[in-house]
């Protein structure tokens, strides 16, 4: 059977997305944990921030075992197995409430604390921290926004009816000879 082009398509966006979510948990353990920026207030408002560090401790290996199901699932989708647009839905939905979740625990555990920081700081480095603490929420809002696109084109796409007869049932096997 010839591989349709759209499990294609999502079988490689699926490669890359895993791809860049593994690197993203890296570099980002990276930045927080080894990154040496003592002027920075807001990394250091961030290291400080006891609640948001237990959150990056406890969601890199959820995130990481997502984004390896992501890449069985590419690769199970380029070979056109039935459990990989299973694992693909599942993925998706998973992606869907993650990314709540993380937006919801970011806003609580992130931006307010380091927004009421801002507010008790004086002069400049208070205006600093709350320009920096406006841009988080800014990007937590466009990060999430357009982190729910490909799980729900995925979840679409892979539940639509084209794509679940792309895995229809194995053909039948010839009948058997009459016995002797």
């Amino acid at each position: 059977m010839e591989r349709p082009a759209v499990l294609t398509s999502f079988g490689y966006l699926n490669l890359i997305f895993a791809s860049v979510g593994m690197l993203g948990v890296v570099a980002g353990t990276i930045l927080f944990t080894v990154s040496n920026a003592p002027d920075d207030p807001f990394l250091k408002a961030l290291r400080e921030n006891e609640a948001y560090r237990e959150w990056l401790r406890l969601a890199a290996v959820p995130v990481l075992l997502a984004c390896g199901a992501l890449l069985v699932a590419g690769l199970g989708l380029l070979r056109v197995q039935p459990w990989a647009r299973l694992l693909s839905f599942a993925w998706g939905a998973g992606a869907v409430c993650s990314i709540t979740l993380n937006l919801f625990v970011c806003y609580q555990v992130a931006f307010l604390p380091l927004f009421e920081t801002a507010v008790r700081c004086k002069g400049a480095e208070g205006e600093k921290l709350a320009g920096e603490a406006g841009a988080v929420l800014g990007l937590m809002a466009i990060f999430s926004l357009v982190g729910f696109v490909y799980p729900f084109l995925l979840l679409v796409v892979m539940g639509r009816r084209t794509t679940q007869a792309a895995f229809g049932p194995p053909p039948e096997p010839p009948p058997l000879p009459p016995a002797a």
